[in-house]
């Protein structure tokens, strides 16, 4: 196996809800994405088999959990297990996130290559 670099300019996008646009890295058993966001953009509640971690890099959200909602702000970071429900509210002023997935998110590959995806149930 070889090391890889990617250029997240070079990296083919995609946009599972109005206002969110993603870029995927793959590993072999990881996913890290770079997410940015509109301002008031919102990602439905949902879940997936999954375990994500995430880093808000830049803006505010509220990540909306069954045990209550939570207010991020710059360098907040949050885990969440795998099957666990969760969404977004972005702030007003939008956002940028990077996330990682373990195993990687079929959806967002196939979102990526240009197949059609249901996200987000």
């Amino acid at each position: 196996m070889s090391v890889e670099v990617f250029d997240l300019n070079e990296v083919s996008g995609f946009k599972p809800v109005q206002g969110m646009d993603g870029r995927a890295v793959l590993g072999v058993h990881m996913q890290l994405t770079y997410v940015t966001f509109d301002p008031g953009a919102i990602v439905p509640t949902h879940s997936h088999p999954q375990e994500q971690i995430g880093l808000l890099i830049k803006g505010n959200a509220t990540l909306l959990l069954d045990a209550g909602d939570v207010y991020l702000t710059e360098l907040s970071s949050y885990s969440v297990p795998g099957d666990v429900r969760h969404g977004l509210i972005v702030g007003s002023e939008g956002a940028v996130f990077v996330e990682a997935f373990h195993p990687p998110r079929q959806d967002y590959i196939d979102a990526a290559c240009g197949r059609s995806v249901i996200p987000f149930q």
